[in-house]
């Protein structure tokens, strides 16, 4: 099991190691096993395209990726010309945690395909959506995928230029066992419904557990993506 280390001002022809760290999560997720880990260290990766994570892990394994210590690593699709800035394709057994997720041309984080028993985790997903008519998703999940843990995630101020169709949390799949604990959905942009959490095709195949999540309505204006220290 190896751990593998990322930082902004890295190189992919690094060893990935601390002391040199490897430039994109993307080329650090593409050589990962099961039971590896990736340590984001902290700053911010401005992204010509959003990062796509295909790789599994297994039921004992799951491939890690987190941030260092306390550091925040922000992963900044402001010059993306369209797509999530994280889109999970048919990945499974990954734990994603303490990324901050922005400015995104459709939406912050995907999961769909045949993805399961993913945990994503303490994530700030914000002002995504600045160049779409009709996405503007924080966390978004389609297709098949089953068993996802969304947890303690934060979900905010993420737009489409219509201001119609945006959403914290979008849960349209047809995969069952999917758990939404603990996550804010708060300032996402949304015409009707009183809700940023969830939408109705969700129907029961969602556990919500209402207890520890909340959502709030409002309507922001949309705008391209802004530069936040």
């Amino acid at each position: 099991m190896a751990s593998y280390y990322v930082s902004p001002d890295g190189s992919n022809n690094a060893t990935g190691l601390l002391e040199a760290p490897f430039a994109s999560l993307q080329h650090a997720h593409d050589i990962a096993k099961p039971g590896d880990t990736i340590y984001m260290r902290g700053g911010v990766y401005e992204l010509t395209s959003g990062v796509q994570l295909t790789n599994d892990g297994t039921s004992g394994n799951p491939i890690t990726v987190t941030n260092y210590q306390d550091e925040v690593p922000i992963l900044d699709g402001s010059s993306m010309t369209g797509g999530y800035v994280v889109d999970m394709a048919s990945a499974s057994w990954n734990h994603i945690k303490g990324l901050e997720i922005r400015n995104g041309a459709e939406g912050g984080l995907a999961i769909q395909g045949e993805s399961h028993n993913n945990v994503i985790e303490m994530l700030d997903v914000h002002h995504n959506g600045w160049n779409s008519q009709w996405e503007g998703k924080g966390i978004v999940m389609f297709g098949s995928s089953s068993n996802n843990l969304l947890l303690n995630n934060d979900s905010h101020h993420n737009q489409d230029l219509n201001l119609t169709n945006a959403d914290g949390f979008q849960i349209a799949t047809t995969g069952t066992g999917n758990v939404l604990r603990g996550n804010t959905a708060w300032a996402n942009s949304r015409a009707t419904g009183p809700s940023t959490m969830a939408t109705p095709m969700m129907a029961a195949r969602v556990v919500m557990d209402m207890a520890s999540s909340w959502a709030a309505l409002a309507r922001v204006r949309a705008a391209p993506p802004v530069a936040i220290p």
